[in-house]
């Protein structure tokens, strides 16, 4: 299967104009080109131990070759073909330096004042404040990916920027302008990727060549206390099924929503990179969810079940402040609001 599974605009204005780049050491690659290459030695001298039956077919299948090799020889004259038939004085001509250009420095040579082709690739790199970028995800059968593509519409440009390999099919992304390991100030420029996987993996797009993640929200069933002898509470710390669905709190900067396929709705906390709360008032999986634009506190989810819920986080463990049904399957869900004169 060839899809895009989901993708998002990233604000304009925000990339780095020069984003960072990921180089391997060349010590690093040394070794890692020496581990290689010892891997492969073993290999190579097994090859060189044959059995009893595999002499003879290799013997009579060189025999052959060298009564090929004869035959094509004596046809086409290859026993004379090194043979110069040109005389001295063609020889010498044709080692003369007469012909040769000589100039007085490298500068002033033509072949050698050729631009670098690193630095023309540097400057592709480049963003212009002009540009919008858009950050989407693949699925080329088994191959996972995510793209950052550039968009410009003045200058009628659409390209991919860089990409990023990923580890499980992606099915939700959301842009994130929060990096708990910057200023509060400051706007970052990553993306939030919920996959097959429980974990969400927030990557940072101002970095090429990148093989890991900023960081990830993993879940976890962790044991708390002892209630008697033989049973345990158990407290979960994370989604335990397929992510869903994402969304930023633009006015709370620092917290993340996600739905999950384990029928809930989880509240994390970028800052400390871990889970808030979760909303368990869902009858099947959770396929949307998004924060209201204004009132940070409120978030609706759609639910595979038909139901549109509201919940105010401000008290997780109530039950949803409104509900809705539509009669289908909810696969989006979007916040608006509007101003009365």
């Amino acid at each position: 299967m060839n899809a895009v599974t989901c993708m998002t605009w990233v604000p304009r204005g925000v990339a780095k104009a020069h984003p960072d780049q990921i180089r391997l050491p060349d010590d690093e690659l040394e070794n890692l080109m020496d581990s290689v290459g010892g891997a492969a030695e073993p290999d190579s001298c097994s090859d060189e131990v044959d059995s009893d039956q595999e002499k003879p077919r290799k013997k009579a299948k060189r025999d052959n070759w060298d009564n090929v090799g004869e035959s094509l020889e004596a046809r086409y004259s290859l026993a004379d073909y090194d043979e110069d038939d040109d005389d001295d004085e063609n020889i010498k001509s044709g080692l003369s330096v007469s012909s040769l250009s000589f100039y007085p420095s490298n500068r002033h040579d033509p072949y050698l004042t050729k631009a670098d082709s690193s630095s023309d690739d540097e400057s592709d790199l480049n963003v212009s404040p002009n540009d919008s970028l858009i950050a989407l995800c693949k699925v080329h059968g088994e191959f996972f990916s995510l793209e950052v593509w550039v968009a410009n519409p003045v200058d009628e440009l659409l390209y991919c920027h860089h990409d990023i390999i990923l580890p499980s099919c992606p099915l939700a992304i959301e842009w994130v302008g929060y990096d708990p390991s910057e200023s509060e100030s400051s706007l970052a420029n990553l993306v939030a990727v919920g996959s097959m996987t429980s974990s969400i993996d927030l990557w940072d797009l101002d970095v090429v060549n990148g093989l890991e993640p900023a960081f990830s929200l993993r879940g976890s069933n962790k044991q708390k206390g002892k209630v008697n002898a033989t049973k345990k509470a158990k407290v979960r710390r994370g989604h335990t099924d397929a992510v869903l669905a994402l969304s930023w709190n633009r006015n709370r900067r620092h917290i993340l929503g996600s739905a999950s396929a384990d029928s809930s709705v989880g509240i994390w906390d970028l800052a400390h990179g871990r889970a808030v709360s979760f909303l368990t008032h869902h009858g099947d999986k959770v396929q949307a969810v998004h924060w209201h634009p204004v009132e940070d506190q409120l978030l609706i989810s759609g639910c595979y079940d038909g139901c549109i819920r509201l919940f105010d986080c401000r008290a997780p463990s109530a039950t949803p402040s409104r509900q809705w049904s539509v009669g289908g399957e909810v696969e989006k869900v979007s916040s608006f609001y509007c101003l009365c004169c």
